[in-house]
């Protein structure tokens, strides 16, 4: 059983194709919709999220394949996109601020700059417009290589200590197993994902930012690989309305390595305030 309570609502809605799961905070103010990466989960925003719920209403799902969502027989961007479209429509958010982060920057992007739903602002995290096919096949080779089942807690324990993750300073390393693995019939811990969520597809979106108007927030990591310096220099080239910010001495999730900084800077950005420079 969890080891301490959240302070989220856990649901589950049904779409076209999937079942998904989803995280609400708060109850009132603008609607926030925030995307996981891939291998993420919602409940893992939990701290960014609590940092918004008195001013913000904030839904936070697992994608198709991910958590406590459904598996799929597809997972394209377009996919996960048309996912995110159907979730916005059947929860009534009304021009929703959009965040997304690595994966879900991506996905972000395509829903945004499809020009189908009206988004009121946009943060994306560490993802530039396109991803090369070396990228690609060298992530999807990592991670399909990776362990993916455990005998038992202390097993996995020393695992996710070993990966810094996760965070123990944030998170409750009990939580952390208890919302991302599940038990296999053989007696197993497994993590709650789906492995072909790892066939994705290289992508190119570019023609989808530049049909962006939403004021968006482009945050990179400083030694960031997914987002190459390069890149997310043309995304401010080619959006119509865009800020970068670079998060010093971070890599990719930001806002796991830099809670503090993130929330801020992404939490200023939310509410309409200037200053987005990182502390």
């Amino acid at each position: 059983m969890p080891s301490h309570a959240y302070e989220h609502c856990s649901r589950l809605v049904a779409l076209e194709e999937v079942g998904l799961h989803y995280c609400e905070w708060g109850d009132s103010g603008p609607d926030v919709l925030i995307i996981h990466g891939i291998m993420g989960t919602g409940v893992r925003w939990d701290l960014f999220a609590r940092s918004l719920m008195d001013d913000f209403h904030v839904i936070a799902p697992d994608l198709r394949g991910h958590g406590q969502s459904a598996r799929a027989a597809s997972y394209r961007i377009e996919d996960y996109a048309r996912d995110m479209e159907q979730l916005i429509e059947c929860l009534e958010l009304r021009h929703p601020i959009i965040v997304g982060h690595s994966l879900g920057g991506a996905i972000a992007m395509k829903l945004v700059g499809s020009g189908k739903i009206p988004c009121s602002r946009l943060v994306i995290v560490d993802m530039g417009a396109e991803l090369t096919m070396e990228r690609a096949e060298g992530r999807r080779n990592s991670w399909r290589d990776a362990q993916r089942e455990w005998d038992g807690y202390d097993e996995l324990l020393e695992h996710i200590a070993t990966n810094a993750l996760p965070r123990p300073d944030i998170e409750d390393p009990a939580e952390f197993i208890f919302n991302h693995f599940d038990w296999t019939s053989g007696g197993k811990l497994r993590e709650r994902l789906d492995p072909g969520i790892f066939d994705f597809e290289r992508w190119d979106l570019w023609e989808d930012v530049r049909r962006i108007q939403a004021p968006t927030l482009l945050l990179r990591g400083e030694h960031s690989e997914a987002l190459l310096a390069e890149r997310a220099a043309r995304m401010v080239d080619e959006m119509a309305d865009i800020r970068l910010v670079e998060m010093p001495d971070t890599i990719h999730s930001l806002q796991v390595e830099d809670p503090a900084n993130f929330n801020r800077i992404a939490g200023a950005f939310l509410r309409g305030q200037p200053d987005l420079a990182p502390s």
